[in-house]
């Protein structure tokens, strides 16, 4: 790409997006000042390989202008996100974490399993990866501690018990057969759990369960027995790494033989709760100062961060064509841009820090070995074709050469078409596309039973695996089908 005409490019902040010949997005960046940054990618030397690569491909570049490099630093991550640009870093995560929810401002609160956190008051735990995981804390901490679990609409329009209080899992509040002072002890001890704080609740619960015995009220020593064995459970596999508590989120880094991997530690009161890991094929160290700040910026774009961050170590600012950085003249650097608006999600100081001591170090030492484990089995996954993974994963009895795709499609029901595509040994085969006239009509689940006889008049090749874009009920039509043709075993 030939170096753009100074005077065309605005001295404000912003964004700046590279374009391919296609006109696809295949690099997106910040500035605080566009002109300086942008002329930095035409220096005579010193630029990265990769940068090199995305000027080779780059045929043009245009500009979105902010009033402040913070919503520049936003506007960028939005961009990533939407365009998944070939040469950024993106974090190609769109699992959805679970967090438990309780509105302490309710007079008899719930404990809910959330998707988002919003700032409405109530108090948020989380957050966990696995969400049947979550579920099964969700089901043991209402056998220990009762709560109900009915919605608020639901509660005020009951005339009766449910199900649950007769089982004991529920102090039935919605009848008024318990006090919301005696309701919101249960509360209590549930929120202290899930915030780290066991041992003063069991040291609790072993007094009243040893105080119960004594007074012979051997049935409610039996409740407090199967509370403390519901704690223990819960919290069996949380190890304390911060005796004195509090929250915090630890990155560590590791250079694989193909690529880097990022580990990612969840620590809340105290307490290491769970952990996730990412890989990036292609990259090395040197990508890693990028990663750090790119990461962070996408990761905690729809998560609410704890009040503290550890990495690895504080990368330094990308310098510009003067080799001023974003800090001089009195501006923000990228790390303080970063912890501003991570503070404005968090509505709370958010800090971006180093390792400073001994317990921090082994954090990170715990998160690159997580980082270190997922790169080996991505790497040792990628070794396997694609068929046999492919295989592995449905319970194939082998590789699939032939695959089958399949989706219905129509306008206001007229038109209607079932389109197929084909790929053989994992390729397209454009000849073999099919696309099946039918009768109009808006049924796609009738569309799909009278495709399947079209289908077999067509004859063989017959597919190793066939795809029907749907969910369960298209599935079970199709498979219906073949039955009813007496090609079950197709």
């Amino acid at each position: 790409m030939q170096k753009p005409d100074p005077s065309s490019i605005p001295l404000s902040p912003g964004v700046y997006l590279y374009r391919d010949g296609k006109g696809q997005v295949i690099y997106v960046g910040k500035a605080r000042i566009l002109r300086r940054r942008v002329l930095s990618y035409f220096r005579p030397e010193g630029l990265p390989a990769k940068t090199k690569a995305m000027l080779a491909h780059a045929q043009s570049i245009e500009f979105l202008t902010t009033t402040t490099e913070k919503e520049a630093l936003l506007l960028e991550a939005s961009l990533i996100k939407k365009y998944r640009p070939h040469y950024n870093i993106v974090l190609r995560d769109d699992k959805q974490y679970v967090l438990f929810r309780v509105n302490i401002k309710h007079p008899f609160p719930r404990l809910e399993v959330v998707r988002k956190a919003r700032r409405d008051g109530a108090r948020y735990f989380g957050p966990f990866t696995s969400s049947l995981a979550a579920r099964e804390t969700w089901k043991l901490l209402h056998r220990a501690f009762p709560l109900r679990r009915c919605s608020d609409r639901a509660m005020k329009n009951r005339v009766r018990p449910c199900l649950y209080h007769h089982m004991g899992q529920c102090p039935a509040p919605c009848m008024g057969l318990v006090t919301a002072e005696d309701y919101f002890e249960g509360v209590r001890r549930v929120c202290d759990l899930l915030q780290g704080k066991a041992d003063p609740l069991l040291k609790e619960l072993h007094s009243r369960m040893e105080a119960a015995a004594e007074a012979l009220e051997f049935e409610q020593a039996a409740v407090l027995r199967d509370q403390i064995r519901a704690v223990e459970k819960t919290v069996e596999r949380q190890a304390t790494v911060l005796p004195g508590g509090g929250d915090m989120d630890v990155l560590g880094l590791f250079q694989a033989e193909r690529g880097l991997a990022l580990g990612l530690v969840f620590v809340r009161g105290g307490a290491m709760t769970d952990g996730r890991a990412f890989y990036w094929p292609g990259l090395t160290f040197d990508d890693a100062p990028e990663l750090l700040f790119s990461f962070v910026g996408q990761y905690y774009e729809q998560l609410t961060p704890p009040p503290r961050i550890l990495l690895p170590w504080l990368p330094a600012t990308v310098q510009e064509a003067d080799g001023e950085d974003g800090g001089t003249d009195g501006a923000p650097d990228e790390r303080s841009l970063l912890e501003q608006a991570l503070s404005e999600r968090r509505g709370g100081p958010v800090r971006l820090v180093a390792p400073q001591n001994p317990a921090d170090n082994r954090l990170v030492d715990v998160a690159q070995s997580n980082a270190r484990e997922e790169a080996r089995r991505r790497e040792k996954l990628e070794e396997t074709p694609l068929p046999e993974r492919l295989a592995r994963a449905l319970h194939l009895p082998g590789a699939p050469r032939r695959i089958e795709c399949v989706d219905v499609s129509h306008t206001g029901g007229r038109q209607t078409r079932v389109g197929m595509v084909v790929y053989e040994d994992g390729r397209p085969s454009p000849d073999q596309y099919r696309a099946y006239a039918m009768p109009d009509g808006g049924d796609d689940y009738g569309t799909l039973y009278a495709w399947v006889a079209r289908r077999l008049e067509s004859g063989p090749p017959w597919p190793d695996l066939m795809l029907i874009d749907g969910g369960r009920g298209q599935l079970a039509v199709v498979e219906r089908a073949l039955a009813d043709a007496g090609k079950a075993d197709f």
